[in-house]
């Protein structure tokens, strides 16, 4: 048996530790993870702490290179953060480096570009509301 150490919240290759979810029959810790794609699975600690589980096997097969994900679209992998990423294309020309798993939920679909043009349209209305009560002028649209 082992000693309980607990790894909730650490990350283990793709796992995310979620929590503690008792012991196998060996009497070894074991983990509710989810992998980056999503998935989740209880693994002993012990596989955790000596790297046998980095990941579901998800990132064996995923292969979504020049697959459109709202305005980005996927280039290649990229492992510069210590894992594998993805480099992307916006529509408007950023490159933005992000993971699979938020590629696939949708929790990202562009560089930030359309946020941007939604902040500077909501500053400009402002700004012409200011001129309007502030200065009485009513701005000129071309």
């Amino acid at each position: 048996m082992g000693k309980r150490i607990d790894l909730t919240n650490q990350r283990f290759g793709f796992w995310q530790v979620i929590k503690e979810s008792g012991k196998n029959k060996s009497g070894q810790f074991q983990y509710l993870c989810k992998c980056d794609c999503g998935t989740e699975k209880i693994i002993s600690g012990n596989s955790l702490k000596s790297c046998n589980s980095t990941s579901c096997g998800c990132r064996k097969g995923l292969d979504i290179i020049n697959k459109t994900f709202g305005k980005l679209t996927v280039v290649k992998p990229d492992y510069s953060k210590g894992r594998k990423y993805w480099l992307t294309k916006c529509e408007c020309g950023s490159e933005l480096i992000t993971s699979g798993y938020k590629l696939k939920e949708k929790l990202i679909t562009s560089c930030g570009c359309d946020k941007i043009k939604k902040f500077i349209k909501s500053s400009k209305e402002v700004a012409e509301k200011l001129f309007v009560i502030v200065l009485g002028i009513v701005p000129i649209h071309s």
